[in-house]
């Protein structure tokens, strides 16, 4: 049974996607204003992580915070990609 509904699913949000897109009076206008937002949220990502998380971890676990970095690279680019989600 979930197999049936696992493999309708994203036939039902694109035609969900699909139908607002349809609505939609200025997509223009639209398609910028989520670019805007998409970008802020990036932006807000990054200080976030850079100015806060990053010199945070770095005093507590007394470790250099380029090492940090490249350990945690993966943890971060997952979490600027589903940050507005």
């Amino acid at each position: 049974m979930w197999i049936i509904v696992f493999r309708c699913a994203p036939l039902g949000v694109g035609s969900l996607i699909a139908s607002g897109i349809a609505r939609l009076e200025n997509i223009e206008q639209t398609v910028k204003l989520l670019g805007i937002y998409i970008l802020v949220v990036f932006i807000g990502l990054i200080i976030y992580n850079v100015i806060l998380i990053l010199p945070i971890t770095s005093f507590l676990s007394k470790t250099p915070p380029g090492l940090i970095l490249k350990n945690s690279a993966d943890a971060l680019f997952l979490g600027c990609a589903t940050g507005s989600a």
